[in-house]
């Protein structure tokens, strides 16, 4: 009798769960990537935010493995310009009669900088200076940095905190994101995903499931 894996092949993507730091390079996902209709539908919702509203804080909930890693990267790769990325949201937008508003935020700026941290029992001010290839410095003085940085060159920047509920027993946390919130821009946009809903920060919630 033969093995069900004779008959069956498991693509080497879905036998690892996503981790932004290793895998944000990695476009091979893009061919097995499916975009579901609440992803979709998040994408959408942060592109109506985004295009008529200063809202630049945004936090994606959902169980785990509903998938917000992966969503992490396709929007990554829609900030990126990416072709396969555009052409698949734009398909899957016009099927669902959703406006792809979201590309119009992303031509705001000529190119979009990607700083990925993921939770850890550690010290998120340190690590999300360290991602973004900076010296130590003080919070307020990175910021102030990294804006002027960004405006200089006519970049955007993203930043993803992937897991964010690591770090939420550390108590600077809540004061991390208000002031994370607070220097958001035009030009800079703040991403974070959790499995359960917080109140800690505003922010504008969005569910995956």
């Amino acid at each position: 009798m033969n093995k069900l894996d004779t008959f069956i092949k498991v693509k080497q993507r879905f036998l690892k769960s996503i981790n932004l730091n290793f895998d944000l390079k990695e476009e091979q996902f893009l061919d097995s990537f499916v975009l579901q209709g609440s992803s979709l539908s998040c994408l959408h919702v942060m592109g109506t935010y985004l295009t008529e509203t200063r809202q630049r804080a945004f936090t994606w909930t959902g169980p785990y493995g509903s998938g917000k890693s992966s969503l992490a990267l396709f929007f990554s790769g829609l900030a990126g310009k990416n072709t396969d990325c555009e052409t698949k949201y734009l398909q899957e937008s016009v099927h669902a009669q959703l406006d792809p508003n979201l590309l119009d935020f992303f031509r705001t700026r000529e190119s979009w900088d990607v700083v990925t941290v993921v939770g850890r029992n550690g010290n998120l001010t340190e690590d999300l200076i360290s991602a973004a290839n900076y010296s130590k410095l003080p919070l307020r003085a990175f910021l102030t940095k990294f804006a002027g940085d960004l405006s200089d060159q006519k970049k955007g920047a993203i930043i993803f905190i992937d897991e964010l509920g690591k770090y939420l027993e550390m108590p600077t946390t809540a004061t991390l994101f208000k002031k994370l919130q607070n220097s958001s821009t035009r030009q800079t946009l703040l991403l974070s995903s959790l499995e359960f809903c917080t109140k800690l920060f505003k922010h504008t919630r969005i569910q995956i499931l």
